[in-house]
C-alpha cells in the first residue's frame, strides 16, 4: 500500500468522523428544541408563579437553538410550534417580583406609596405613622405618635407632593365606643395635610 492510499483513507475517515459529530451536534440542539418546546408547553399548565415569564424564557432559548440551525423541515415546523406557544404564554396572567423595598411592621394598619415608587407610608395600631424611602429605606417624615387605640390612614397626593393623614381614635374607658380628634378636638375625625419633604 502506498503512502498516497493511506493518506487518502485517513482523509475519507475523518471526512466520515466529521459527518458523525455533525449529525450528533444537529441530533443534539434538535433534542434541546424539543425539550424547550416542551418544557414551555408545560409551564403553561402549571398555574404557578411565573408560569407566563418561565415559558416565554424557554421559547426564546428555543429559537435562539433553532437560528444557529441550518433552515429545513424540522425547523420550519418548530418555528410554528415556537409562535403558537408564544401567543398562548402571552395570554397567560402572571406576577412576578420586580422590586422589593423597605420593611413593614407586622403590625402595622395602613400602608400607601407614591406613584412613583420613591417613597411609602405605613401606620401602626400605636399611633406611629412613618414614612420612607423605597431605594435605601431611610425615614423621610414621622407624625407626632398619637397614642394607643388611634387609627392613621395616610394617603399620598397623586402627583406625591403632599402627604394627608387621617386620625380615629377610640375611648374605650366609659364603656361605650365614640370617637375623638387626637387633639382634644370635639369631632369625630381630623386630617393633616403635610407637605412632602
Amino acid at each position: 500500500m502506498s503512502m498516497a492510499n493511506i493518506y487518502r483513507q485517513q482523509v475519507d475517515a475523518l471526512k466520515i468522523e466529521q459527518k458523525r459529530t455533525k449529525a450528533a451536534s444537529l441530533d443534539a440542539s434538535r433534542r434541546a428544541v424539543d425539550a424547550y418546546i416542551a418544557q414551555a408547553d408545560v409551564g403553561r399548565y402549571s398555574r404557578r408563579k411565573g408560569q407566563r415569564f418561565e415559558s416565554l424564557k424557554a421559547v426564546a432559548e428555543a429559537t435562539r437553538l433553532l437560528d444557529s440551525l441550518e433552515p429545513g423541515d424540522f425547523e420550519i415546523t418548530r418555528r410554528e410550534s415556537l409562535r403558537d406557544l408564544t401567543i398562548a404564554a402571552l395570554a397567560l396572567p402572571d406576577i412576578r417580583t420586580a422590586k422589593t423595598f423597605g420593611q413593614n411592621p407586622g403590625n402595622s394598619c395602613f400602608l400607601d406609596i407614591d406613584a412613583e415608587f420613591k417613597r411609602y407610608v405605613v401606620s401602626d395600631p400605636n399611633g406611629n405613622c412613618v414614612m420612607y424611602r423605597t431605594d435605601d429605606g431611610s425615614e423621610v417624615f414621622r407624625f407626632p405618635n398619637t397614642g394607643p387605640n388611634s387609627i392613621c390612614t395616610p394617603m399620598i397626593a397623586p402627583q406625591g407632593r403632599f402627604l394627608a393623614v387621617l386620625f380615629w381614635m377610640a375611648d374605650f374607658s366609659s364603656g361605650e365606643s365614640k370617637a375623638r380628634s387626637p387633639f382634644g378636638l370635639p369631632v369625630s375625625r381630623s386630617a393633616l395635610l403635610n407637605r412632602i419633604p
